[in-house]
């Protein structure tokens, strides 16, 4: 019995930074120096002649695509991650510390700017906005604001488990935090977030867009008190 050749797999930086102009038109972009770099086979190269955006679509197609990634993890996001898995928060699974500051990550979960973790979204999406919004109050709770939380760091599971990744702009506080300011503004962000994936599934109109962020943001803040009283 002939065995498969196995596939070679090579790091691919896919962290980008984009320049764009007014109405979202995508200008040029470039890989972001120590940024995250995804596992595909080798060989796999960019077909010629797309244009800027269409370049940009399809390296977040192949990071979409693979299991394992390199990613910097500074000692405190190591302390941040720590702390959310040990108070039952699902975070990217880190399986080996590649001793240069970065470590080898097991992708977990499908992030809500994929089309699988769109398609888990949609298909309860209340449910899932209430799973986003418990997980993030829980985080706060804990005295950490993530402060990077768009469609790429936040994942689903196909079980509906809420995932968050990327913490290298989290900061913990260890005194009690209050609805203002970076809190307030997270939440604020991350309904625009849920709403700009909605919108990729039925069209809305600006009105209707604003509507749904603020639908979103409420239910967020309902259950937040005036001062978070930090976890011990």
């Amino acid at each position: 019995m002939t065995r498969k050749p196995k596939k070679i797999l090579v790091p691919t930086p896919v962290s980008l930074i984009v320049r764009g102009e007014a109405g979202g038109k995508v200008v040029s972009f470039k890989t972001r120096p120590g940024g995250t770099k995804a596992f595909v086979e080798k060989g796999v190269k960019m077909p010629k002649g797309l244009s800027p955006r269409e370049q940009v679509y399809w390296l977040k197609r192949i990071a979409h695509g693979s299991e394992y990634f390199i990613k910097p993890l500074s000692p405190k996001a190591k302390e941040i991650r720590s702390l959310l898995e040990k108070n039952g928060i699902i975070v990217e699974k880190a399986i080996q510390d590649l001793k240069n500051g970065t470590f080898l990550f097991k992708k977990t979960g499908n992030s809500l700017d994929s089309v699988n973790g769109i398609k888990l979204f949609i298909q309860n999406r209340e449910k899932n906005i209430e799973n986003v919004g418990r997980v993030i109050r829980k985080m706060h709770s804990l005295g950490i604001t993530h402060n990077h939380l768009h469609l790429s760091n936040i994942a689903i599971t196909n079980n509906g488990t809420v995932v968050l990744l990327d913490f290298k702009k989290a900061r913990i506080s260890k005194k009690t935090i209050t609805i203002g300011e970076g809190i307030f503004q997270e939440l604020l962000k991350t309904a625009k977030t849920i709403t700009k994936l909605e919108n990729h599934v039925k069209k809305l109109s600006k009105p209707e867009q604003q509507k749904r962020e603020r639908e979103i943001l409420l239910q967020f803040l309902k259950n937040y008190p005036k001062e978070i009283t930090l976890t011990p």
